[in-house]
């Protein structure tokens, strides 16, 4: 009698590849991990396809693969845009929120 085969679920592919569940996600959303089946809602990987892509992965690794990792790119003028500024007459939430707690604290 052969053993069942158990299939693979998001956190044990995280801990193979020693990372997050969210990672994993991300990585299945870019085509860098083995694609999933889906069977119902559930992602599942069958063992052996994992551990074949595992070792086809890491064994032939030619840094082909591998991404440059940069600073995104922020607009210049994202960068030089300021909070607005509030002008005599404009309060802030956190002012409203103050006036409001002093007035329940004040005694008559």
């Amino acid at each position: 009698m052969t053993a069942p085969i158990k299939a693979l679920q998001k956190k044990d592919i995280a801990e193979a590849l020693g990372c997050s569940i969210r990672q994993v996600e991300i990585m299945i959303q870019n085509g860098t991990v083995l694609k999933p089946t889906h069977i119902g809602g559930m992602v599942r990987w069958h063992p052996d396809m994992f551990r074949k892509w595992f070792d086809d992965r890491f064994r032939n690794h030619d840094d082909e693969g591998a991404r440059e990792v940069t600073e995104p790119k922020i607009q210049t003028e994202q960068r030089a845009k300021k909070s607005p500024r509030i002008t005599m007459g404009q309060t802030t939430a956190v002012q409203r929120m103050l006036a409001r707690q002093r007035k329940t604290l004040t005694f008559a």
